[in-house]
């Protein structure tokens, strides 16, 4: 049976720029030069109505050329290029678009995203677009029919033929206008009318866009069904270079995850997921860093290794080294974005788990369980490395898992130089919140940074307002004096002042983080202590400490007329140190040590002698007053013969002291806050 054909629109067409033809076989160069290398304009040469073949060589067979001058590729997809052909050459019927790539043949155009990113690419090569185009009415026509129809079957009739057309007006559908012909109907045509379907005449070249999509759409669902991964291409790297840029409302919510139909799409890859990544086709990530470590999380969790084959500013592809195994994944930056895409994905490894995974690495290690060292920061070597081969399935070798403590703690911790850098905005919150607060910082001599043009820190000084306040107001005139070591990367020293309250609890008073103990950091210490607490009258007050280097030459110095009292703990250590030894030796001195009256003192120290003469000698030397409870002053009201408020508060301080100066003061400011409970 004959088909008549249907006469196109006198509606003007876009403006798809000028065309020339010219037949397939020339040497005609078809392009128009642009000077403007911003331009999104490029020549496109369309070869129409022959077939790709692909032996032995891939090539387009037969057909004519058409050259489109000037064709403008933002927001170019397949849907525009049928209107431009049809409308401009009357190329009518279901179109294929090929592109020629060498080396790999024809390859299918299936997407928008497809056709513009390959316009784009032809930017840097002359700005020439060739596409191959198989016109065929099979496809269209056996998709409304529901059954099987060969283009032989139709045989469009010459439009010159006035005798066999005759067009009604005043109809516009689509592209087309959808016209009845009055003619005389022979029995093929009786045929046609009894089995045609009445809605094929209404058809445009947007409905049939619409019911391919569909059917796509249903063919990758079937296959991700089966576990397969579809991609858009089955070839090699260039096929799979071909980049992406969202021009259209099309693409812009295929990057948002719905494509044309409003179907859900893979969607961008969140960062919350990074300890389980889900990697699927055509996933977008914001960064190569990114990309790269949900590859590795992926590969690990799943007991295989992978390596990276190139890694460079635009594109990156991951390959699993074993023999014989094809796993791949490959990605590529989109075009005007800093985003890039995943565009080929081989989800199977044919290798099997590997326990020894060449794949975990100490870094990535560290950076997985921050969190964990962040909640318990002196979690111990072989607890860290049980928890990591567990959660894991990996072997973790020693020299791995130290090295990733180590990571992790730092990355917990952050680097020295970020916790310094954070002290002035500290500072400045603490003024804030606790207003009337003491902070000086102390930074060294004759340093200035040649870039920042900051001193080097050297001290700081902490007295919180409403601690000082409670101390003044509510405890006795009694405080200790102690030093622990902080065990960060600067090797600090924290000076500690801590009171008693009236339970007979401790009570911190102030502290500085000094750059070792010495004298001169001692007696900056305590003078901004005596200046805090407003001391005028020094031989009220009374001062417990250990007989550490230089504190007994800095409270003379600062504190002239105070009570000065050592821990008989530490006297003791220093007692056996020298030589007097023995449970007998110990029990004789704590008794002498908490003799109330001067005669009971002195019975003691006679049964001291009797143990051993040369302790007596070696106990004369340390003032009464400064151990024995029969010489302490009753004007303080404490008879304590401990620095236990000192040690006491320093064990609270434990987890602070590895931190740097900005996280251990505010540890060490929260203990401070919550000692006495």
């Amino acid at each position: 049976m004959a088909v008549r054909p249907k006469e196109m629109n006198k509606l003007a067409a876009p403006n798809y720029g000028s065309y020339h033809a010219g037949s397939y076989c020339t040497s005609r160069t078809y392009f128009t030069a642009i000077d403007d290398s911003d331009s999104t304009i490029v020549t496109m040469k369309c070869h129409l109505w022959g077939k790709c073949e692909t032996e032995p060589d891939g090539h387009y067979e037969g057909g004519e050329l058409r050259v489109f001058d000037h064709v403008e590729v933002t927001g170019i997809s397949l849907f525009e290029m049928d209107r431009m052909l049809e409308s401009q050459v009357g190329a009518i019927g279901d179109k294929k678009y090929h592109i020629l790539i060498e080396e790999h043949g024809f390859h299918l155009l299936q997407h928008d995203r497809e056709l513009h990113a390959y316009c784009v690419d032809q930017f840097e090569y002359g700005r020439t677009v060739d596409l191959n185009i198989e016109v065929s009415f099979s496809e269209l026509l056996a998709s409304q029919w529901g059954s099987d129809v060969d283009d032989e079957d139709f045989v469009l009739e010459d439009e010159d033929d006035e005798s066999d057309s005759e067009y009604i007006e005043g109809s516009d559908f689509g592209e087309f206008s959808g016209k009845d012909s009055d003619y005389e109907q022979n029995s093929d045509d009786n045929d046609y009318k009894e089995n045609v379907d009445h809605n094929l005449e209404w058809l445009g070249v947007e409905n049939h866009r619409k019911e391919q999509l569909k059917r796509n759409e249903k063919k990758e669902c079937v296959e991700e069904t089966k576990g397969q991964i579809v991609t858009n291409s089955d070839t090699d790297d260039d096929n799979s270079d071909i980049d992406v840029a969202p021009d259209s409302g099309s693409d812009i919510d295929s990057l948002q995850g719905l494509d044309e139909e409003g179907h859900s799409r893979p969607p961008m890859y969140d960062p919350n997921d990074a300890d389980n990544p889900n990697l699927e086709i055509r996933q977008v990530f914001t960064t190569f860093k990114e990309f790269k470590e949900a590859v590795r999380t992926w590969n690990i969790k799943w007991g295989r290794p992978f390596k990276f084959t190139k890694s460079e500013t635009i594109r990156c592809r991951a390959i699993c080294p074993n023999k014989g195994c094809d796993w791949s994944i490959y990605a590529r930056k989109m075009k005007g974005d800093h985003r890039l895409e995943v565009r080929t994905f081989q989800q199977k490894h044919k290798c099997g788990f590997s326990y020894h995974n060449k794949s975990v690495e100490s870094g990535w290690v560290g950076r997985k369980y921050v969190n964990t060292f962040r909640e318990n920061l002196r979690m111990d070597y072989a607890s860290f490395k049980n928890l990591v081969m567990n959660e894991n399935k990996c072997y973790l070798s020693r020299h791995q898992g130290y090295r990733a403590k180590k990571i992790g703690r730092e990355l917990a911790q952050a680097s020295d130089v970020d916790q310094y850098n954070k002290l002035p905005k500290y500072i400045n919150e603490i003024l804030r919140s606790n207003p009337g607060s003491t902070i000086v910082i102390k930074v060294a001599k004759d340093y200035c940074d040649s870039v920042t043009k900051q001193g080097k820190f050297q001290r700081l000084y902490m007295c919180f307002a409403r601690m000082k306040k409670g101390f003044l107001d509510a405890c006795r005139p009694v405080f200790g004096l102690d030093e622990t070591f902080l065990k960060g990367a600067a090797g600090e020293v924290l000076l500690t002042a801590v009171g008693v309250d009236p339970n007979n609890g401790l009570y911190p008073i102030a502290y500085a983080a000094t750059e070792g103990e010495t004298k001169d950091s001692w007696i900056w210490f305590l003078t901004l202590l005596k200046e805090d607490l407003k001391i005028e009258k020094d031989y009220e007050w009374t001062i417990m400490s250990d007989k550490q280097k230089g504190i007994i030459q800095t409270c003379d110095s600062v504190f002239p007329g105070t009570d000065h009292r050592f821990c008989v703990k530490h006297m003791h250590s220093n007692m056996v140190a020298a030589g007097f030894k023995g449970t007998a030796m110990r029990q004789a001195l704590w008794k002498a040590a908490k003799a109330t009256t001067h005669a009971q003192f002195i019975k003691r120290m006679e049964a001291i002698a009797e143990l051993d003469v040369d302790a007596i000698k070696w106990l004369e030397d340390k003032n009464p007053a400064e151990w024995s409870r029969s010489h302490f002053r009753t004007f303080p009201k404490c008879d304590m013969l401990l620095n236990n408020i000192c040690e006491s508060f320093n064990s609270k301080i434990l987890d602070a002291k590895v931190h740097y100066c900005h996280d251990g003061g505010i540890e060490a400011c929260c203990h401070a806050k919550n000692a006495r409970k």
